[in-house]
C-alpha cells in the first residue's frame, strides 16, 4: 500500500517512499540517533510500535547518571562521555532535569568501605570538574561530603540506623519527565525537517538480496492495519528490548545473540526526605530510592527473563527482592 496512507499521523515532514536513514524505536536512543541523523541534513524516519517513551525510556529511575558506578569497572571512558552528555543536557533542557542529592550509605558491613567508597567520589567529582560550566546556578551541583550517621538520619529518617556510619554526599541529575524530554527531542528532529510515526509497527526487514543488503523496511499500522514499505540504504535498529523481534528474518544474517533483563520499580508513596539514597545491600545488590513527584521510587532489580518483552511484568520474588 501506499507510504501516503501514514501521512495523517506523522509528526514533522510529509512522509516519503525513500530515506536516507530509518530508525527502528522511538525510545530514547533511538530519538537521539535520528536527531542526530537530521540534523546533519539526512532524511530521516524513526518509526515506534507502540507510542513514544512507552517501552524501556519511561521505566527507569528517573535519573540522567553522571556514570558514577562505572568507576567500579574502571570504564573512564563511559565515565567521562556521561559526565558530558549530563551537563549538555542541564544546558538543553533546564526545565526538565533538577540536580538532585545523593547519600551513598556506608555500613559497618559495607563492601567497599567508607574511605574507599570516598576515594571513588573524590575521584569521579575530580573527572567531572566542568559539570557546572555553563549551568545556570540553580542547576549547579556542590563538592561530595561526608554525612555522619546523626545528620545522615534526621535527612533520610526511615533509613534503619543498625550498624549505619554515615554517607557520602554527591550530586547527580534527577529526570523530572522521561516522557516529556523524549517527546522534546521528537519535536526537535521533526522540525528539522524529519519524520515521526508512532503505533507503526516493523514487520520486516526488506533485503536487496543481489547486494546482500538491508534496503528497507515494512511498516504496519498498529491501528489501521494499513501496510506499507520504506526504502533506504541505512536502516538502524534501536528497538530495545525487542531489537531480536524486529530483525525478524534476517536474524541469522546477523549472529545477534540477545540476553533481556527486566528491572522492576516500585512507586510507594513519601517515605520523608527530599535526597536520594544509594543502598548496597549484604548480598551485594544495589537499590536507588529516589523521591520523585511526591512519591519514592524504589529500584531497578536486574534479573534475566526469557521470551517476549511485552510480557514481563512484576512478580512477587521481585517485590521481595526491593523490600
Amino acid at each position: 500500500m501506499t507510504t501516503a496512507l501514514f501521512d495523517a499521523r506523522r509528526i514533522g515532514a510529509p512522509v516519503l517512499d525513500h530515506y536516507d536513514v530509518i530508525v527502528i524505536g522511538g525510545g530514547i536512543s533511538g530519538a537521539q540517533i535520528a536527531r542526530h541523523a537530521g540534523g546533519r541534513g539526512l532524511r530521516t524516519l524513526v518509526v515506534e510500535a507502540k507510542d513514544f517513551s512507552s517501552g524501556t525510556s519511561a521505566a527507569t529511575s528517573k535519573m540522567i547518571h553522571g556514570g558514577l558506578r562505572y568507576l567500579e569497572q574502571h570504564d573512564f571512558a563511559v565515565v567521562q562521555e556521561a559526565i558530558r552528555e549530563r551537563r549538555y543536557l542541564g544546558i538543553a533542557a533546564p526545565h526538565l532535569v533538577a540536580p538532585r542529592s545523593f547519600m551513598l550509605t556506608a555500613f559497618e558491613w559495607s563492601e567497599p568501605k567508607a574511605p574507599v567508597l570516598g576515594a571513588g567520589v573524590a575521584l569521579y567529582e575530580a573527572m567531572a570538574w566542568k559539570r557546572n560550566q555553563g549551568l545556570s546556578p540553580d542547576k549547579h551541583s556542590p563538592r561530595f561530603r561526608w554525612i555522619p550517621k546523626d545528620a545522615l538520619l534526621k535527612a533520610v529518617p526511615w533509613l534503619n540506623p543498625t550498624g549505619l556510619k554515615g554517607a557520602w554526599r554527591h550530586d547527580d541529575t534527577l529526570n523530572l519527565h522521561a516522557e516529556r524530554l523524549l517527546l522534546a527531542i521528537i519535536k526537535e528532529f521533526a522540525a528539522g525537517g524529519g519524520t515521526a510515526i508512532n503505533h507503526a509497527k516493523v514487520t520486516r526487514i526488506l533485503r536487496n538480496e543481489e547486494a546482500g543488503r538491508v534496503s528497507g523496511v515494512e511498516v504496519t499500522d498498529q491501528i489501521t492495519g494499513n501496510t506499507a514499505q520504506f526504502h533506504a540504504p541505512v536502516v538502524v535498529n534501536a528497538a530495545g528490548p525487542w531489537v531480536a523481534e524486529a530483525l525478524g528474518d534476517i536474524a541469522k544474517y546477523t549472529g545477534l545473540r540477545v540476553k533481556q533483563s527486566k528491572g522492576v520499580h516500585l512507586l510507594a508513596g513519601d517515605l520523608g526526605g527530599r535526597d536520594g539514597v544509594f543502598v548496597r545491600g549484604k548480598n551485594g545488590k544495589h537499590v536507588i530510592v529516589n523521591p520523585w513527584q511526591g512519591r519514592t521510587l524504589i529500584g531497578p532489580t536486574d534479573t534475566p527473563i526469557e521470551g517476549n518483552a511485552d510480557d514481563a511484568h512484576a512478580e512477587a520474588s521481585d517485590i521481595d527482592l526491593l523490600l
